[in-house]
């Protein structure tokens, strides 16, 4: 399955930022990016994996474990994106890259809520 497109917007409230946030993650589900991991996050849904890499500033992609029978889930932060060749097939997991981010302002100490 090729790459599928996902727009997530964030309404911001912070003391650093206010407004809306917006980025676009393509997604490939089915694939694992294991050499670039910073961080990892347990998250309840693939919309907050992706909203934790756009609170990281050296995110750029993520891996999210789909398939997990606990009500919070591994998401694990990628620094990298620009090689897509060293994906493997998993189809526990989903991987997502930043394709476009429509942000401007402070990306650090960030608080808010996300919406597909």
């Amino acid at each position: 399955m090729g790459p599928i497109a996902v727009l997530v917007h964030c309404i911001i409230i912070s003391s650093f930022y206010h407004g809306i946030l917006s980025a676009l993650y393509s997604r490939q589900i089915g694939k694992y990016q294991p050499s670039s991991i910073i961080a990892t996050r347990h998250v309840a849904s693939v919309i907050e994996c992706a909203f934790m890499c756009l609170q990281e500033s050296t995110c750029s992609s993520y891996n999210f474990k789909v398939k997990d029978p606990s009500e919070l889930k591994p998401c694990e932060l990628n620094n990298r994106t620009d090689d897509h060749s060293d994906l493997i097939d998993d189809a526990m997991y989903e991987y997502g890259y930043l394709a476009a981010n429509y942000t401007t302002g402070m990306k650090t100490g960030i608080v808010g809520r996300c919406a597909w």
